[in-house]
């Protein structure tokens, strides 16, 4: 008869004290369960515990790794459409990113403008052949893309979407109705990719009765108290503003909004589309060029006096991102000067009127393509969406100058100090001293050249300005819109 066996001797004196190194332990591992069960089957195999060969195998690291090599790449690519996340600018919005070689690069932060969610389901919209699950969508994240909880305050967000996402989050708190703009945008409109629909010209929703169905609701319902905020201008300033009232009132708020707010995410759909078929479609002939205003920088200094932090020279950036040719080649410049005063000497991408998109900048368009013998469109980002290759442009070169001065490398005090040392330590970017004094030349030759033009009606509804002959242009509400006009700034 053979004896029971029995379990090795424990070499601690009482069951509490191996319970508390145990706990102590378990406190040192990872919140995660896939890493607690990797360090744990590591340790088990270094110790002894287990023969290697027994240890269950290490999960891959690699999400998505049964998953086709063109879906990654098309799933990490779709991360990156500056529809989908915007570059943020600052000099020190950087990921390191370790390659497989070993080597670190410092790559400009980008952050997405929806939930990674709504990015999965605009994916399967675009990819509707693509098999592939929101958790694994999720895992191929880049780590250089960051969530919209990442973000360290929200700037520079587009009025139209922040408004409308302001509602929808208060009346879902009480109604069973969408929280989101894009879950609202399907639910009101019969096919969002058709102009007819979101220009509300559609006999099935152009009167909105979608949006009616939605948001039916009984007179307990809609009596309810409701507050939520909104972004309005008073007095030349725009400020957020809290709005009381009941959910009928919060109702009838969101539909007076809703047709705007359609037509806006329509354009800013079509436009960004546009603008990837152009940086696409290159060709030897043809050059896309971004461009935009950076932040200023802000000349201070390593170890300076109290005094100096109140008293500071700013440089002004112009960044722009050039791609040409069969291979689509990226050419990237930052053009910088001392002088700040972003006027209508100067050219913008945004929507304000008084530094981008009026009549002085149409007319500039046509002077520089009668001079250089070139045919020039300029196609216009919807307000609020312009961001892209350039905000990284103009945080890089930042970035590196103010690492200089922190290392006591290099004193920058303007924009001749800033261009010596950037064209030092930067080799990919093309980095060019504009002098002030070339700017204010300039301006007598455009003030005659421009006396007596004339603004085009609806300037801010106009996304696409082709330059014809001298003060005359060719306008369009979107770059493939079939409906154009024509216009002679000085009759």
């Amino acid at each position: 008869m053979s004896s029971p066996s029995t379990a090795p001797k424990s070499t601690y004196k009482s069951v509490q004290s191996l319970a508390k190194a145990v706990h102590r332990t378990e406190r040192a591992l990872p919140a995660s369960p896939r890493r607690k069960e990797e360090i744990i089957r590591q340790l088990a195999v270094k110790h002894g515990i287990i023969a290697k060969s027994l240890a269950p195998p290490k999960p891959s690291k690699t999400p998505g790794h049964s998953l086709p090599e063109s879906t990654i790449n098309n799933v990490v690519k779709f991360y990156q459409l500056n529809e989908i996340s915007s570059t943020a600018p600052g000099k020190k919005d950087v990921v390191i990113i370790r390659s497989t070689d070993g080597t670190k690069a410092k790559i400009q932060k980008r952050y997405l403008v929806m939930t990674v969610r709504e990015v999965y389901e605009q994916f399967k919209l675009m990819y509707p052949n693509e098999k592939i699950g929101s958790t694994s969508f999720s895992l191929l994240r880049p780590k250089h893309v960051l969530p919209m909880a990442d973000i360290p305050q929200n700037v520079c967000l587009c009025k139209y979407h922040t408004n409308i996402d302001l509602l929808l989050t208060a009346l879902s708190r009480i109604l069973n109705t969408p929280n989101l703009t894009s879950h609202f945008r399907e639910a009101v409109v019969c096919d969002s990719n058709d102009e007819k629909c979101m220009s509300s010209k559609c006999n099935q929703c152009g009167n909105l009765e979608k949006f009616d169905d939605l948001y039916q609701c009984d007179d307990e319902q809609g009596g309810e108290s409701l507050s939520y905020f909104q972004w309005e201008t008073i007095e030349s300033k725009i400020v957020k503003v809290e709005k009381s009232g009941t959910v009928k009132d919060a109702i009838k708020d969101l539909k007076n909004q809703t047709k705007n707010f359609l037509m806006h995410s329509f354009i800013t759909h079509v436009q960004y589309v546009h603008f990837q078929e152009c940086q696409e479609n290159a060709s030897p002939m043809s050059i896309t060029l971004q461009v935009d205003f950076s932040e200023n920088y802000r000349t201070t200094y390593q170890d300076e006096i109290q005094n100096a932090f109140f008293n500071y020279n700013q440089v002004g950036l112009f960044t722009a991102v050039a791609w040409f040719g069969l291979d689509s080649d990226v050419v990237s410049y930052a053009l910088v000067s001392d002088d700040v005063s972003h006027d209508k000497y100067s050219i913008h991408v945004y929507g304000a009127a008084a530094q981008f998109k009026q009549r002085f900048s149409f007319a500039n368009l046509t002077f520089l393509s009668n001079d250089h013998n070139v045919n020039l469109i300029w196609n216009f980002f919807s307000t609020g969406h312009g961001r892209g290759a350039v905000d990284g442009v103009g945080g890089t070169v930042k970035r590196l100058v103010w690492r200089g001065v922190m290392a006591k490398q290099c004193v920058i005090r303007n924009a001749y100090d800033f261009v010596q040392y950037a064209t030092a330590v930067i080799t990919d970017i093309n980095i060019i001293l504009i002098d002030a004094q070339h700017i204010k030349a300039q301006s007598l030759l455009l003030n005659q050249r421009w006396d007596g033009i004339r603004a085009i009606p609806d300037t801010l509804k106009i996304h696409y300005v082709k330059s014809l002959s001298p003060y005359n242009v060719e306008v369009r509400l979107f770059s493939k819109s079939n409906e154009k006009k024509t216009f002679c700034l000085k009759p």
